[in-house]
């Protein structure tokens, strides 16, 4: 292809393709060349043989639109409605009938006309076996064809058009209708002696009067987001119909892909026609064949738009602008297709229709994504590592599935740092070996970043945290016969020896919780004391530390004491992701210089999962 280089007139591309990129150059080759270029993509094909994240995000990024036509008739329509949408003020009505074999006429379509100047009707079916011509009626019941003066036709292998300039026989406003029927031998309406089922569509274009148009934004949508498919009716003036009403069929999947093909595994790449097939598609097309049935079906949801502040993101006042904010209703992943049906005025009522596509990929939710780690041999500088494999899902529990590497990137978390790539394992699962900085007490993480989205952070969710609780208790109670002591006179002291028996350094975070502080009982119920000290420490392997009541006395009051310091007592509480050796010795004796005591307790961890 040839692209221009940007000029003062502004150009535009019109892309029609499955989005599979089978031979070079790939988008992101040439993508520096459409600087200056809008670009709208027709995205033609089914979910097993479509791309709609690339074609939507490469007309968003260049300021066009995507639409998604699923069969060949999708394809005429859509071209319809666009030179409808383009060059006149869109569309009365769009909808598809199927017209069974040797039956000469549809069913009539009514609609609406209230002070246009033209109408065009636009017929396209989906076999170039069959012929069809378009006739229409006018309020007063004359029947209009293509050999009524004035009116222009044409007809081609699967379309036809007849262009109606008004007013017509002094006809103009109010109910007309169109119809299809099959031309014949021996006359404009004589049935042919056989001919073949059709599957068709009517247009209905018309020319002057209001605009309708669809509010457009710069967003990628992912599964959980709130969209809110707003449209706008305008006259040239800037002003608006009178009357206006509107609603929007919304077309859907109700099945992701993702979760398909996490169930089925992903398959190898496949050919057809000698175009290279991404393995994907390769795989649904597979299922599909064996099946003998689409993977994703589409279903209709018909919803009224409002044009209150609530409907249209803030307007204050009632005008001709309508929407509605649809939470929770981006639910699966795929092509959703917009359908606005808008109709205004009150003694003359008029109508307008407009289509677009939108393609919803799988939002990425921490708290529904799944992680575990398997450890493997620490850094040279003595960081811990792990692999992470990780199910990526979304909010509702689908899941993104396999093969999208290219639909996400794995990024740095305080603390944690990917050191290879991504691996997919073929079954909605993926793989990065991720290691932590040395003394790092953050577990394991990654951050999952999707275009135009934040990064979520991915945790393991069997991450075991290790918690142990040493009481301690040190100084001298003095003797208190009237008073309420926390213990008997005597002098304490309180070792908390730490080992790390590991053969990996342990980061090690110590928090001391005073209840009693100099003799002051400053945590005696109803009273609570939080952590007092913070402290975080690194112990090589198969190392070991103690912390004592001097230790503890200068951690807690700021510098170790000179001399004897009355009672203090609380909870030294010791918090690795490491399993570790704790051992507290407890040593008392009586003020007047009995023998000593002393206790040895191991102290158990409390096992946490993250």
């Amino acid at each position: 292809m040839q692209l221009a280089p940007p000029s003062a007139n502004p150009k535009a591309i019109l892309l029609m393709t499955d989005g599979l990129e089978n031979t070079p150059p790939m988008v992101a080759d040439i993508e520096g060349a459409l600087t200056g270029l809008t670009v709208h993509a027709i995205g033609f094909g089914t979910e097993s043989s479509l791309n709609g994240a690339l074609l939507s995000a490469l007309a968003l990024s260049h300021g066009g639109l995507y639409t998604r036509a699923g069969v060949g008739l999708s394809l005429e329509k859509f071209y319809s409605a666009a030179f409808g949408n383009i060059f006149e003020t869109g569309v009365l009505m769009d909808p598809e009938f199927d017209l069974p074999a040797n039956q000469q006429a549809g069913t009539p379509v009514p609609f609406r006309v209230c002070g246009e100047n033209g109408i065009t009707a636009v017929a396209g079916w989906d076999n170039t076996q069959g012929e069809l011509l378009l006739r229409a009626t006018t309020p007063g019941g004359a029947v209009i064809t293509g050999f009524t003066a004035t009116v222009e036709t044409a007809t081609g292998r699967t379309w036809t058009f007849l262009r109606i300039p008004l007013p017509i026989g002094g006809e103009q406003d109010g109910l007309w209708s169109v119809n299809v029927v099959r031309p014949g031998g021996t006359g404009e309406l004589a049935a042919a002696p056989t001919s073949p089922a059709l599957r068709y569509f009517i247009n209905v274009i018309p020319t002057g009067g209001p605009r309708i148009s669809r509010f457009r934004n710069n967003t990628l949508y992912y599964t959980g987001d709130t969209i809110n498919p707003m449209i706008i009716v305008r006259n040239d003036d800037g002003g608006w119909p009178d009357g206006m009403q509107a609603k929007m069929i919304i077309t859907h999947p109700d099945a992701g892909v993702g979760n398909i093909l996490s169930k089925s595994g992903l398959g190898p790449a496949g050919v057809t026609n000698a175009d290279a097939i991404p393995s994907r598609q390769a795989t649904l097309q597979g299922i599909e064949q064996s099946t003998g049935k689409p993977v994703v079906n589409y279903v209709d949801t018909t919803i009224v738009l409002g044009n209150d502040s609530d409907s249209t993101s803030g307007a204050f006042e009632p005008t001709a602008t309508f929407g509605k904010p649809l939470v929770d209703f981006l639910t699966v992943e795929g092509n959703y297709t917009f359908h606005a049906i808008a109709t205004y005025g009150d003694d003359c009522t008029g109508m307008r229709e407009l289509s677009w596509s939108v393609h919803v990929d799988v939002g990425i939710d921490p708290g529904k994504t799944t992680v575990t780690t398997t450890d493997l041999p620490p850094r040279p500088d003595g960081g811990a590592c792990y692999r992470l494999t990780f199910t990526p899902r979304d909010k509702y529990g689908n899941l993104l599935g396999p093969g999208r590497t290219d639909g996400f990137t794995v990024v740095s978390q305080p603390g944690s740092t990917p050191s290879g790539p991504v691996t997919d394992l073929g079954n909605g699962s993926y793989q990065v070996d991720v290691c932590t900085d040395p003394g790092s007490l953050n577990p394991p993480q990654i951050g999952i970043v999707q275009p135009g989205r934040e990064p979520v952070v991915i945790v393991p969710i069997d991450f075991k945290l290790f918690l142990y609780s040493v009481k301690f208790i040190c100084g001298e109670q003095k003797d208190d016969c009237c008073g309420c002591a926390p213990a008997r006179p005597g002098r304490y002291a309180t070792g908390s020896n730490i080992h790390n028996y590991q053969s990996r350094e342990a980061a090690v975070l110590k928090r001391a919780i005073p209840l009693v502080l100099a003799g002051a009982a400053i945590g005696r119920e109803p009273n609570f004391k939080g952590p007092a000290t913070l402290e975080t420490i690194r112990i090589p392997a198969h190392n070991a530390t103690m912390d004592d009541c001097c230790r503890l006395q200068q951690l807690l009051f700021g510098a170790a004491p000179a001399g004897p310091v009355p009672l203090t007592i609380g909870i030294l509480e010791i918090v690795s992701f490491v399993d570790l050796a704790v051992t507290a010795v407890y040593t008392a004796s009586d003020c007047n210089g009995g023998a000593p005591s002393i206790d040895v307790q191991q102290i158990e961890g409390k096992l946490f999962t993250i």
